[in-house]
């Protein structure tokens, strides 16, 4: 009876017509207890709603923890392991040819601010001593400056660094002019040291030691020698009685070898020496000296010219370059 009343009440406050009456949905206080088949319509569509498979279908693709919903076996791509090893991402070392060298500059120096390092020498490389076109070094951790360039093998180089400053201002390192003996083709060298102090030059991978050849062609007076005497303790460390002897050879060509360790140059220079009294006299005023760069481990390096004159540094075996011009004056006189 509670209900009939309840249900009268609320038309009778609403007024509904039929058709309203008929698409509205009763009031939060009619009891549904009396009509069990609205209830088990409601709970299963509740229950189908609230359902895990109801509610991963109303999920975006990527859910909110950033993990992909697992897509139906049939359409997933096949996916390829990729195993990363150390080094992988490094890049292939360039190789030097043959007839070129390079060489790796390393200028510790501690400038001001906009200073810039270049490296000026008599190859076209480095400016031909023009001090705007040389190679110029970036600083790097430890103010050391570097930079690299590829010259000719058995080019003479004589190069010089220099600093020119924020103004536009050269300052030459007051140093004499310094060399480089490129006789090993293919090689990749390293010069490094102190602006305006020694540099030392070392090769690449270049562990065991290295010999050194003498073959000087010169006539001496009997009794007499011909001596290398250098700065090295092979060379008898500028005592002329401890200078390294060479033995004499059909020509009078003077002969002589000695084994050292890599890296570095050598300073020396070629003396006439008495057997009987150790008397000694230089090939010429007694502060001329000779270099000779000893960085090519595990080779030979061979010394030839004549006693007072040009000396010529190669490895053994290899034979001096000819020029190109020479080749096509031959190939031309061939033709004719």
């Amino acid at each position: 009876g509670s209900v009939k009343c309840r249900e009268n009440d609320t038309r009778a406050h609403t007024r509904l017509t039929p058709s309203q009456a008929k698409h509205s949905r009763p009031p939060r206080s009619f009891c549904t207890s009396h009509f069990p088949h609205r209830r088990a319509t409601m709970s299963a569509a509740t229950r189908a709603l609230h359902a895990p498979a109801a509610l991963g279908s109303r999920r975006s693709q990527f859910s909110r923890a950033g993990q992909l919903s697992a897509a139906p076996a049939s359409t997933r791509r096949p996916v390829r392991s990729v195993v990363t090893r150390a080094g992988d991402d490094k890049k292939e070392e360039k190789k030097i040819s043959k007839d070129k060298v390079k060489v790796n500059f390393a200028i510790k120096l501690k400038g001001n601010y906009g200073d810039q390092v270049c490296v000026v020498g008599n190859t076209s490389k480095l400016g031909r001593w023009n001090d705007r076109d040389g190679v110029y070094l970036k600083w790097s951790e430890g103010d050391v400056w570097k930079g690299s360039v590829e010259m000719d093998w058995h080019e003479h180089v004589e190069y010089k660094v220099l600093i020119r400053d924020k103004h536009g201002k050269t300052h030459w390192e007051k140093h004499h002019n310094r060399t480089v003996q490129l006789y090993d083709g293919g090689a990749e060298l390293t010069i490094a040291g102190r602006f305006g102090g020694s540099l030392n030059i070392t090769k690449k991978d270049a562990k065991k030691n290295v010999k050194v050849a003498f073959e000087i062609h010169s006539k001496v007076m009997y009794g007499h020698e011909i001596a290398i005497m250098g700065g090295a303790k092979e060379f008898g460390a500028w005592n002329p009685d401890d200078a390294m002897p060479l033995k004499w050879t059909k020509g009078d060509i003077w002969e002589g070898e000695v084994e050292m360790t890599p890296g570095g140059q050598v300073e020396y220079k070629m003396i006439t020496r008495r057997i009987r009294t150790g008397q000694w006299k230089s090939e010429f005023r007694r502060d001329f000296k000779r270099v000779v760069q000893v960085y090519a481990g595990g080779e030979t390096i061979k010394l030839t010219g004549e006693y007072k004159g040009l000396v010529d540094v190669r490895l053994k075996g290899d034979k001096k370059p000819e020029k190109k011009e020479e080749k096509k004056g031959e190939k031309k006189e061939e033709k004719k």
